[in-house]
């Protein structure tokens, strides 16, 4: 039976759901009512979140989204670190990063940050393992084999989660830490996203919590 504790917030089989409110900084995410640049706007919603019943809150700031150029290292810190500063004033709530980048985790983790939520599963950046050693944090590894939640079939999913936790495993990561995402999007369609959805306890095999973002 699987069971964590996530910055207070504990995680398993016999703990309730916990939800997670995302915002996306990127002006270029595919979902548009769910991005805010505006520092105290952000936080405003951060806020209203929180009092509809999140419990962990997600700042992005660089969309993954198929088709969209990634955006430079510098611009994904300039549009990240002011919104996470007031971000971090209003809640108390954890606060997740979503980055691929192990400088960007580096700043923001120092910078009010609590989690890494990378949806790369640690291999777009081989820094990033360390990263979140450093700093004892949890993270969500996402299911990835050349770009995020390219994986379909369930089996593949499995496969490209357990080449994530090997990862962590080689690299010393705490393994009692991970969360793990098959990827629910990215362009799948949803032939592959129910198919997904309707095997997720086989995910279980794999003796991590599991998050979906839907």
């Amino acid at each position: 039976m699987v069971k964590r504790k996530f910055s207070g917030i504990p995680l398993g089989d016999e703990a309730p759901a916990v939800i997670t409110g995302v915002i996306n900084i990127a002006p270029e995410t595919f979902y548009k009512e769910s991005s805010v640049q505006n520092p105290q706007k952000a936080a405003d919603r951060a806020e209203k979140m929180i009092e509809d019943g999140a419990d962990i809150i997600d700042l992005g700031a660089m969309s993954t989204a198929p088709g969209v150029e990634p955006i430079s290292l510098e611009e994904e810190k300039q549009r990240l670190l002011p919104v996470l500063e007031k971000v971090s004033e209003r809640i108390d709530a954890p606060i997740s990063i979503d980055t691929q980048r192990a400088e960007v985790a580096k700043i923001a983790l120092e910078s009010g940050g609590q989690m890494i939520n990378d949806v790369s599963g640690f291999k777009y950046d081989s820094r990033m393992p360390s990263v979140v050693t450093d700093f004892d944090c949890p993270a969500v590894l996402m299911a990835a084999k050349q770009e995020p939640g390219d994986a379909r079939k369930i089996e593949e999913v499995k496969q490209v989660l357990q080449e994530s936790l090997d990862i962590c495993d080689r690299e010393g990561v705490d393994l009692e830490k991970i969360v793990i995402d098959p990827g629910i999007g990215f362009g799948k369609g949803t032939k592959w996203d129910l198919h997904i959805l309707k095997n997720l306890h086989e995910l279980k095999k794999l003796n991590h919590p599991v998050c979906v973002g839907i």
